[in-house]
């Protein structure tokens, strides 16, 4: 998605829906590898063993010589992404191998509600959403597949904190994205901008977002508190 809508990036226009249709001009020299039009879902449906089988051989090895994995997360406070099994096996491989680089997307209006709370000083809700990253609560269609992704992750060294150390890391740096954004916003007002430098020349902006990985989980009634 980089090669479409970042810095230097081939996609041209306004939001990534623009940026996505003319990157499709250029699409010819990249190749985009999904499992769900290439697995027979049919099959690996009848078959329990489906991570020793299709999906767990298939996507590791697609990805070890792709070398580069998008996670797209509908939403930054508790991803339907987490919660699915799969996707943080995919997550998992990714994270085992060190060759492996991972890009987080969400949608641009995800990023305007960041935005809003680092302006309204929301730190709390935002140390919400980093501190309920927890892969090892993540189920399946299949009870089966469910337990063996599991048992395969467990018996890694990292096991599952490695996984949800890498979520929080990438969900940190686009979380600093925005505030960068932020600061270079024309619409943002005299006083909101300084304040935002100030935190930036004080090296607390970065202090801050490390905080909030090391802090204690709240719930929603002691942020109200």
């Amino acid at each position: 998605m980089r090669l479409a809508s970042g810095e230097g990036g081939k996609g041209k226009g306004e939001g990534l829906a623009d940026m996505a249709t003319h990157f499709l001009s250029w699409i010819g020299e990249v190749y985009v590898w999904q499992c769900l039009f290439c697995n027979n879902q049919y099959r690996i449906e009848q078959n329990a063993s489906a991570i020793n089988d299709s999906l767990g051989s298939i996507f590791k090895t697609r990805l070890l010589r792709i070398r580069k994995m998008v996670v797209l997360l509908d939403r930054f406070m508790q991803p339907r992404y987490l919660s699915r099994v799969w996707c943080v096996y995919e997550m998992y491989t990714a994270v085992t191998s060190q060759d492996v680089s991972v890009d987080f997307m969400l949608p641009p209006q995800q990023a305007t509600e960041i935005q809003e709370m680092i302006q309204a000083g929301g730190t709390n809700q935002i140390k919400e959403g980093f501190e309920n990253v927890h892969s090892e609560s993540a189920t399946a269609f299949k009870r089966e597949d469910e337990d063996m992704v599991k048992d395969e992750i467990r018996r890694s060294s990292g096991g599952f904190e490695a996984v949800d150390t890498q979520v929080r890391e990438k969900m940190k740096e686009w979380v600093k994205q925005q505030f960068d954004r932020l600061l270079n916003a024309p619409s943002l007002s005299i006083k909101r901008r300084s304040e935002a430098a100030f935190l930036l020349r004080a090296g607390l902006a970065s202090e801050l977002i490390e905080k909030l990985t090391k802090a204690g989980i709240k719930t929603q009634d002691d942020l109200e508190e």
